[in-house]
């Protein structure tokens, strides 16, 4: 999904929502906002190659993928989606 910071109308998934909640917030940091946290997930080097596919084939980062994802098992579970959670 092609995605545009300058047209708000291209951007409006609740996960891409999201990371803009946690977007750096001096474009020159080069660390990002405090209200990011980082976490490590150790996982089978195929798998990490599917998501870096995923990521690569749709324009996107990996993290972007593995946020999504996180964003639908969020929804599977019944919880109520990064967003609400950010918010919360």
């Amino acid at each position: 999904m092609p995605t545009d910071e300058h047209d708000p109308g291209l951007n409006t998934s609740p996960v891409n929502e999201a990371l803009d909640a946690l977007a750096i917030t001096d474009e020159n940091a080069a660390r990002p906002a405090k209200k990011v946290a980082k976490i490590m997930v150790y996982t089978h080097p195929k798998v990490a190659r599917k998501i870096k596919e995923i990521a690569f084939t749709t324009e996107r980062k990996a993290n972007d993928v593995i946020l999504e994802a996180l964003d639908l098992y969020f929804a599977k579970k019944g919880l109520t989606g990064i967003k609400n959670v950010i918010e919360n």
